[in-house]
């Protein structure tokens, strides 16, 4: 069975926080594109030959949009097979049982806060979720080593991500006309 991988760019990143045991080292992070819009995802299943129109694409990841969080709000977790599971998830501080007993007791006094969680399908791309989605469908490579600057944009003083690639990082006296 021949594996087509799918090329995911990454990009080093040097820990600049001082009050860190890890200051000073490099880790590796994915080196995210923009994020795709709608229309792009729809452009995007388009071209893998899907056999109805861009509207009718549309359509549906508009009515996803709006069905799953409805549902996942009604504490009812959805399954898309292929993706995964949208549930809910609960933030909360504890209560003692008498407290909890009490018949004034308010639940949403303990409530931090709801969120909506993401599983990934496991079976998907041969375990999305572990190691093997990496050895099995993944080509990693390292393009760039990111720093973050702080510099005047418009008048403004702003911290922006400064990329060099990685030839240039491992040989600068190379590409500095030295």
């Amino acid at each position: 069975m021949a594996v087509n991988f799918i090329q995911m760019p990454l990009c080093l990143r040097k820990n600049i926080n001082e009050k860190s045991s890890a200051y000073g080292k490099y880790y590796v992070e994915v080196d995210n594109a923009e994020t795709l819009t709608t229309e792009g995802l729809v452009q995007h299943i388009r071209n893998h030959n899907c056999a109805v129109g861009e509207e009718a694409i549309a359509a549906v990841l508009k009515k996803l949009g709006e069905c799953v969080p409805e549902l996942v709000a009604q504490g009812q977790p959805v399954k898309i097979d292929g993706l995964g599971i949208f549930r809910a998830t609960a933030a909360s501080e504890g209560a003692d049982e008498a407290d909890a007993k009490r018949k004034d007791f308010q639940l949403a006094s303990l409530l931090k806060g709801i969120r909506m969680r993401f599983l990934p399908q496991s079976d998907a791309f041969k375990n999305l979720t572990s190691k093997r989605f990496l050895e099995e469908r993944v080509a990693p490579s390292v393009r760039y080593v990111v720093a973050s600057e702080s510099r005047t944009v418009a008048g403004e003083e702003r911290t922006v991500q400064v990329r060099t690639t990685i030839e240039d990082f491992r040989n600068p006296a190379d590409n500095n006309g030295d």
